[in-house]
C-alpha cells in the first residue's frame, strides 16, 4: 500500500517518543474509528548503521573524564562488549561505553542536588537546547549530519524535587533541580524511535552537563533516496496522462491492515479478560515511523499509541491507572533484525532468511 506523494511527517512520532505514565479520573472510553497510515512512497527503504569505529585512546579517556570519575576512586568491569566505570563512593556516578556500538552513558555525581539546593538553570528551552549543543560540539560528540538525515530537538523537561512544607508554611515546596534536552532523529522527514539515534543532555547548576546518554551512528546512504518535499515539488512534470499500472512491491510488506489485526491478537494476549471492544479502545493511534535498534539497522515501522487501565494496580483516591505507551511492529514481511514489541521479553523471533551477514 504505497503512493508517490511526497513524504509527511508522521503526527504521532512528531510529539511523543517515549513510554509516558498519567492517571486519569475517567474509565476507559470507545475512542473513534482509528485512522490508518498512509504509507509513504519509498517507505520500505532500510538504512544500514555503518560499522563502529574505534577511539583513539586519548578522546576515550577524554570522555570518560567527562562523568568525573578517576581510577583511583572508581572500579571497573566489562559485561560483554561494554565498559562499567563506578564511583567506590556513590553508585549513581558511572561511565558506560559499548565498544561494539560507541554508545556512551554517563551519570556525575549528583548529591549537591540533594535538599534545598536550588541550582541556576537555563531559564528557557532555546537556552538549554544552546548549552547543550554548544556541550555536544566541545567534547567532539555532535553527530555528522548526512543527506537526508537531521537531528532535532525531542523535548527539553525540568527535573522537580518536591518536599512539605516547614511549619507554619503551607504548601508543597518545589525546586528545580536539572533541564533534561532530548534529541531526535528524521531521516527524510520520518522521525526514529527506539534504543539508538538519541541524545539526551542533563544540565545542572550553572550550565555544568551532569548527565549523557548518547547512542547516535551514521547510516549506509541508500541506493535511490526517497524523492521528498522540494525535490518532488521541483521534479519534471510530464504533459501527458501516464497510463494507470499495478505497481509491484519490491520487498514482501505488511499492511497496515494487517498490522493491525497482529497487535490486536497480541494485546488479547496480554489481556486475555479484555473483550474485544476493549482491545479496540485501547488502540488510540496508529502510524508510520522508523526503529534504530543501534545494532545492525533503521527499519520501516508501524507505530501504535495505546493505553490501558489497570483498575487494580495501585489506585489513585478512587481513579483508575492508567498507562500509555508507544509499541512498533515491523513494515517488512522480512525484516532486517528483531524489534521489540508489546508484551515480549525479548525480541520477537525473525525467519531465518533475516539474518544479515
Amino acid at each position: 500500500m504505497k503512493n508517490n506523494s511526497p513524504q509527511r511527517k508522521p503526527a504521532l512520532l512528531m510529539s511523543l517518543l517515549s513510554i509516558a505514565t498519567f492517571h486519569s479520573a475517567a474509565a476507559l472510553v470507545t475512542t473513534p474509528t482509528l485512522q490508518l497510515p498512509t504509507v509513504p512512497n519509498s517507505f520500505d527503504i532500510v538504512y544500514k548503521l555503518k560499522p563502529y569505529t574505534a577511539l583513539p585512546a586519548i578522546q576515550y579517556n577524554a570522555q570518560v573524564a567527562l562523568s568525573g570519575l578517576t581510577t583511583s576512586t572508581s572500579s571497573t568491569k566489562k559485561f560483554g562488549t561494554t565498559t562499567y566505570i563506578v564511583s567506590a563512593q556513590n553508585p549513581t556516578n558511572f561511565f558506560n561505553f559499548d565498544t561494539a556500538t560507541g554508545a556512551l552513558s554517563f551519570s556525575r555525581d549528583l548529591r549537591k542536588y540533594e535538599g534545598d539546593f536550588a541550582p541556576t538553570l537555563p531559564k528557557t528551552n532555546d537556552e538549554a537546547k544552546a548549552v547543550a549543543i554548544d556541550y555536544l560540539t566541545t567534547n567532539k560528540l555532535l553527530p555528522a549530519i548526512a543527506a537526508g538525515d537531521s537531528m532535532v530537538l525531542a523535548s527539553v523537561q525540568t527535573i522537580t524535587a518536591t518536599r512539605p512544607p516547614t511549619p507554619p508554611l503551607q504548601g508543597n515546596v518545589s525546586i528545580d533541580k536539572l533541564k533534561v534536552v532530548t534529541f531526535r532523529r528524521e531521516i527524510y522527514g520520518i522521525p526514529v524511535m527506539g534504543p539508538g539515534s538519541k541524545i539526551v543532555v542533563t544540565i545542572g547548576d550553572k550550565n555544568v552537563v551532569e548527565g549523557l546518554i548518547h547512542r547516535w551512528r551514521p547510516f549506509v546512504a541508500p541506493a535511490k533516496p526517497p524523492i521528498t518535499g522540494t525535490a518532488a515539488a521541483s521534479a519534471p512534470k510530464t504533459t501527458t496522462v501516464p497510463k494507470v499500472k499495478t505497481v509491484v512491491p519490491t520487498v514482501p510488506s505488511i499492511t497496515p491492515e494487517e498490522s493491525l489485526v497482529a497487535l490486536k491478537a497480541r494485546l488479547q494476549k496480554k489481556f486475555p479478560d479484555s473483550s474485544a471492544l476493549e482491545i479496540n479502545s485501547m488502540i488510540r493511534f496508529m502510524d508510520v515511523g522508523l526503529y534504530d535498534s543501534n545494532v545492525v539497522a533503521i527499519q520501516p515501522v508501524y507505530v501504535f499509541q495505546a493505553d490501558f487501565n489497570r483498575k487494580s494496580d495501585l489506585p489513585l483516591q478512587g481513579t483508575d491507572h492508567q498507562e500509555l505507551f508507544l509499541t512498533a511492529s515491523p513494515f517488512l514481511k522480512t525484516p532486517p533484525e528483531a524489534i521489540y514489541q508489546l508484551g515480549d521479553v525479548t525480541p520477537s523471533p525473525l525467519p531465518k532468511t533475516a539474518v544479515e551477514d
